[in-house]
């Protein structure tokens, strides 16, 4: 896709976001199911981050 029109990401591309303070997260797309069922949700992303006295 070109550049500022969207979502352009197709099936089976591998995604990167990176910051030197975090590291990387790198994922390959895939449709919703195909994927495994998310059990980690929002709140438990909150209470790790607050464990960790990161907020």
């Amino acid at each position: 896709g070109e550049k500022g029109k969207g979502f352009t990401h197709k099936v089976g591309d591998i995604v990167t976001i990176s910051s030197e303070k975090f590291g990387a997260l790198i994922n390959r797309v895939r449709l919703s199911p195909d994927c495994p069922h998310w059990t980690y949700g929002a709140s438990h992303l909150m209470r790790d981050l607050a464990r960790a006295d990161l907020i």
